[in-house]
C-alpha cells in the first residue's frame, strides 16, 4: 500500500465555513470520471474540509495528479482490495471527531449541507441523508424488523410519524440510512467494515454491526447529495459490473448473520437456497425494466419468467433465462441501442420485425429474450424459433389490454390481465412444478 500527503494548495474563492473537524472518506474503484466530480464538488462547496481517498483500481498517473491536486491524502491498495478495506485502512488514519461517508458516484452542491449533519452527533453517533438519482428524492432510512438470526427485514419509516427537531434541524430515528453519512470518528473502536466483503452487502453489514453496538442512528430529510449526476457520462462497463455484484459477497454475509430469509427496503427477498441464476436474473431484470421503463415501451414478463412472478415470487429455480414480451415493433432499433448502452451484451436475433421477430441479449450471466407479438386473425401471437424451424404461439388478445402491475423480488413488473387466465392458455396446470416440460412443443397455446 502507498500512502501520500498531497501538496494541495487550492483558492477557491468561496467564503469557508469550518468545516476542519470532518474528514471526508472516500473508496475508488474505476470509473476515473465520477471520483473527479466527486472530489471537486466537494471542495468546491466544503473548501477547508479533509479529503481522503483510497484506490484500488487500475494504477493510473493521471489520477495521482489529480489526488496531489485535490485532496489531501490518498493511498493505492491492491488492486480489488475491497470497499471495506479502503476506508477501515483510511479511517485508521482520521484525525478529526468526525467523519462523511459517500460514493464516489456522488456530486456535492448548495443543498448538500453537511452541517446539520454534522450538528446531529450532539445526539447521535451516526447522521444521515436522502441521495437523489435522476431528479427523485431516494429514501433509504428505516428499522430492522428481526426474528432471531432466521429472519431479517427492513422496513421504511412510516411517513406520518412526525420529525423530532434539534436545534432547528429535523430529525428521525432510526436503524439504518444511506451510505451518505457523518459519523463519529470514535465508532470504529465499536464497528467496522468486514474485510471479507468485497462490496455486495457492505452496507447491511455495516449497520446491523452498527445495531448489535448500539450505536445511535438518526435521519435527516432536509440534506441531499445527488448520486451519478447527470452531467457525468460515465458507462457501468461490464468489467466494473462484474466486480460490483459478485457471489462470494453475498454468500458471505447471508452465512454471517445466518438468516434464512432477508428482505431489503424494496421488497427483494434473499435466501441462501436462492441459486446463482435467481439471483443473477433479479439483477438482469430490474437493468432491462429500467431501459424499457425509460423509453416507455409496453412490456410484460412473459412464459417462465410470468410462471415465477405469481407462483412463487421468485424466478422458476431451473429456469435459464428471462422472457419479456413487448407490441411496438417500430421501436426495435432504439430498444436495441438502449440495451448495449445499459451494458447488456447482444446474443441473437430471428424472425423479421413483421414477422416472429425475437432477440436476445445477456448482462450478469443470465440470457433475456424479448419476444414480439402480433395482432391477426383474432388472436396475439408471437413466435420463438427452433433452429430455422418458426413456432407459433397463440392468446386472446384482450389479455394484454390492461396489464396488472405487480411487486415481485423489490420491482414492479407487468404480467398479461388476469394472470391466471395466461397462465392456463400456456401451461394448463400451472400450479404444479413440472419436472420434464418441453419450452416449444408443450404450451398448450402452440399453434398445431
Amino acid at each position: 500500500m502507498e500512502l501520500v500527503k498531497s501538496r494541495r494548495t487550492m483558492d477557491t474563492g468561496v467564503q469557508e465555513i469550518d468545516y476542519s473537524d470532518i474528514t471526508v472518506i472516500l473508496k475508488h474503484f474505476m470509473r476515473d470520471g465520477y471520483v473527479y466530480e466527486c472530489v471537486k464538488s466537494i471542495r468546491s462547496h466544503f473548501p477547508n474540509i479533509k479529503i481522503f481517498v483510497s484506490d484500488d483500481g487500475p494504477d493510473s498517473e493521471l489520477r495521482r495528479e489529480f489526488y496531489e491536486k485535490n485532496v489531501d491524502y490518498y493511498e493505492f491498495l491492491p488492486f480489488d482490495s475491497g470497499l471495506p478495506a479502503g476506508r477501515n485502512s483510511l479511517l485508521q488514519k482520521v484525525k478529526t471527531p468526525f467523519f462523511l461517508i459517500g460514493d464516489d458516484d456522488f456530486f456535492y452542491d448548495e443543498r448538500s449541507d453537511i452541517s446539520k449533519l454534522r450538528k446531529l452527533m450532539d445526539i447521535s453517533d451516526i447522521a444521515g441523508g436522502v441521495i437523489r438519482e435522476n431528479e427523485i428524492d431516494k429514501h433509504y432510512e428505516g428499522v430492522f424488523e428481526r426474528e432471531g438470526n432466521r429472519y431479517l427485514k427492513w422496513k421504511k419509516l412510516v411517513p406520518s410519524i412526525p420529525f423530532d427537531e434539534y436545534e432547528g434541524v429535523r430529525y428521525k430515528r432510526c436503524d439504518f440510512t444511506f451510505n451518505f453519512f457523518i459519523a463519529k470518528t470514535s465508532i470504529f473502536n465499536a464497528v467496522r467494515w468486514d474485510e471479507h466483503i468485497k462490496i455486495s452487502y457492505e452496507h447491511s453489514d455495516f449497520f446491523l454491526s452498527a445495531f448489535e453496538a448500539g450505536l445511535q442512528v438518526v435521519y435527516c430529510p432536509d440534506v441531499f447529495v445527488t448520486h451519478k449526476p447527470k452531467h457525468v457520462s460515465v458507462p457501468d462497463s461490464g468489467a466494473y459490473m462484474n466486480f460490483r455484484r459478485r457471489k462470494n459477497d453475498r454468500q458471505y454475509f447471508l452465512k454471517k448473520w445466518g438468516f434464512e430469509t432477508y428482505i431489503d427496503i424494496n421488497g427483494f427477498h434473499d435466501q441462501l437456497m436462492r441459486n446463482d441464476y435467481q439471483v443473477n436474473a433479479t439483477e438482469c431484470l430490474r437493468d432491462a425494466i429500467h431501459v424499457l421503463n425509460e423509453m416507455r415501451i409496453k412490456w410484460w414478463c412473459e412464459a417462465g419468467t410470468c410462471l415465477g412472478v405469481m407462483r412463487s415470487g421468485d424466478f422458476v429455480p431451473h429456469d435459464t433465462d428471462i422472457d419479456i414480451g413487448v407490441t411496438d415493433n417500430t421501436r426495435i432499433e432504439e430498444l436495441r441501442e438502449g440495451l448495449l448502452k445499459a451494458g447488456f451484451e447482444f446474443v441473437h436475433e430471428f424472425g423479421t420485425p413483421d414477422n416472429g421477430f425475437e432477440f436476445a441479449f445477456r448482462k450478469h450471466d443470465v440470457k433475456i429474450d424479448f419476444f414480439w407479438f402480433y395482432d391477426s386473425d383474432g388472436k396475439l401471437w408471437h413466435s420463438a424459433w427452433k433452429g430455422e424451424t418458426q413456432l407459433f404461439y397463440d392468446f386472446d388478445p384482450t389479455l394484454f389490454i390492461n396489464l396488472k402491475e405487480v411487486p415481485f423480488q423489490g420491482m414492479n413488473v407487468w404480467v398479461p390481465n388476469p394472470p391466471e387466465e395466461y397462465l392456463e392458455a400456456r401451461y394448463g396446470d400451472w400450479h404444479t412444478v413440472r419436472e420434464e416440460w418441453d419450452w416449444a412443443e408443450d404450451p398448450l397455446c402452440r399453434r398445431r
